[in-house]
């Protein structure tokens, strides 16, 4: 019995590789009845719920993973914010407990904050925002990702002018800085973000950052 479950675990996890999620997901879910808690088989299963846009399910089984690790790392923690934030707006507020509770583990984790910092713009939470923001070491806050966070938060903040000032150096920047060449704003965001830095603007283009996320 034991080795036809570990034949499950194997074959399950090659078939969510291979984008067989249904198959996968059925595979996975027999080796857990056997071996519930196995933090592998659920973070591959929560893949193949995510693979078959059942982001309530890919939560449950991440948040699971979670739970059964003796230390989760950052990215299992950042994994499960992307399937609570598909959600809609009732997830938003489990992606951001999420975000606290890894963040009591990884104070500094860079990018355990841009995910904070982007969860504050979507929920109005200037606050909560700018405590990130504050944490940064100096080098990391000039960088383009991060600028595009500032100059989100100072929007919902209401400081209209001081945003717009901000994309648009942002969007008029030539020179990437160091580290920073995998990062780029979503087409015409910065100039549609510099002309009119609503609230709302920065809210959708917060949320569009987070929903281009794999978890």
């Amino acid at each position: 019995a034991s080795g036809l479950s570990e034949t499950d675990w194997f074959e399950g996890r090659m078939r969510v590789d291979a984008g067989q999620f249904e198959a996968g997901e059925r595979l996975l879910s027999r080796f857990l009845e056997a071996n519930p808690g196995h933090t592998g088989a659920l973070q591959a299963r929560a893949r193949a719920h995510w693979g078959q846009r059942a982001p309530g399910a890919a939560a449950k089984d991440y948040q699971q993973a979670i739970d059964h690790s003796e230390s989760p790392a950052p990215a299992l923690y950042r994994a499960l914010v992307v399937p609570q934030v598909a959600m809609g707006r009732g997830g938003h507020a489990a992606a951001a407990k999420t975000v606290n509770a890894a963040l009591e583990r990884f104070p500094v984790e860079v990018s355990l904050l841009g995910l904070g910092v982007e969860l504050a713009v979507i929920r109005g939470d200037v606050e909560t925002g700018a405590g990130f923001l504050d944490r940064l070491p100096s080098p990391v806050a000039e960088l383009p990702q991060w600028r595009f966070r500032s100059a989100l938060l100072a929007c919902v903040r209401g400081h209209r002018q001081q945003a717009a000032e901000q994309f648009r150096a942002l969007g008029e920047s030539t020179t990437p800085a160091p580290r920073s060449t995998t990062w780029k704003a979503p087409p015409g965001t910065l100039a549609v973000l510099a002309a009119q830095p609503s609230p709302s603007a920065c809210q959708a283009a917060a949320l569009q950052s987070l929903a281009t996320r794999e978890p």
